[in-house]
């Protein structure tokens, strides 16, 4: 694995200590979804335009330091690599300015030329590319990870990255040719049950998945837990038997 030596501000003489941050997007440890069929990403890379300094930046893929991209001003618009792998990789952003020994006009072109010049910050993040999933939720606590896809409506504690379905969580059905009402279900509601709460009977109307091609009946006796209801929420309507006739 290649190593790059960052020029570190504590090292330089005259360095002045920069509070401000200078990578602005993405964040330290923050995941870059593979979009579905794609092999690479693109990172939008975003700097503090509000910093007066040149800068120096670059991409490091998997351990390989890319080109350096020097400028004499920190621009305001969003820098794009292209064609990302998955994997972990680290982005490096140093401000720079000529010593009193170089000419003014002189600039940094190899990270080794760079060493030579003052360091007035630097910021180094560490980001990662990968396929998102889906997160599965249950009615108990479980812990998401930073690449989770997590549906809405889920109850949610930040500070230990759980989530897990509401008990009770509200349900906007739609009952065909009568509109959509919302009821609340838990874990443990029968299918009957939310028949009930919305003022009909197992005997006239049924609960029914269903997609553009196909549809299946939930039973009465199955709980929404069983059905897997809040996954399957917005493919779920209520509608009368055709057998039944007014």
């Amino acid at each position: 694995m290649a190593v790059v030596s960052v020029p570190n501000p504590s090292s330089v003489k005259g360095t002045k200590d920069l509070s401000d941050q200078i990578i602005l997007a993405p964040k330290q440890g923050d995941y870059i979804p593979l979009n579905p069929g794609e092999e690479f990403a693109d990172v939008r890379l975003t700097l503090n335009p509000s910093l007066a300094h040149s800068i120096a930046f670059w991409f490091e893929a998997r351990g390989t330091p890319g080109s350096m991209n020097v400028l004499d001003k920190i621009p305001s618009e969003a820098f794009v690599w292209h064609k990302i792998p998955e994997g972990q990789h680290r982005i490096h952003a140093v401000l720079w300015k000529a010593t009193a020994a170089m000419d003014a006009s002189s600039r940094p072109k190899t990270l080794e030329d760079l060493e030579g010049f003052e360091c007035l910050g630097r910021e180094s993040i560490d980001i990662y590319v990968r396929r998102f999933e889906d997160f599965q939720p249950t009615y108990d606590w479980q812990p998401f990870e930073r690449w989770h896809q997590l549906p809405p409506g889920l109850e949610i504690s930040v500070d230990t990255r759980r989530a897990r379905i509401p008990e009770p969580w509200p349900w906007n059905v739609e009952v065909v040719g009568q509109g959509t009402e919302q009821i609340q279900v838990h874990g443990t509601s029968t299918m009957s049950q939310l028949l009930e709460l919305l003022k009909l009977s197992d005997s006239t109307h049924e609960v029914v998945w269903r997609d553009a091609k196909h549809e299946y009946t939930l039973q009465p006796a199955w709980t929404a837990r069983q059905a897997d209801l809040f996954r399957y929420r917005e493919q779920v309507v209520v509608r009368r038997f055709a057998t039944i006739v007014d």
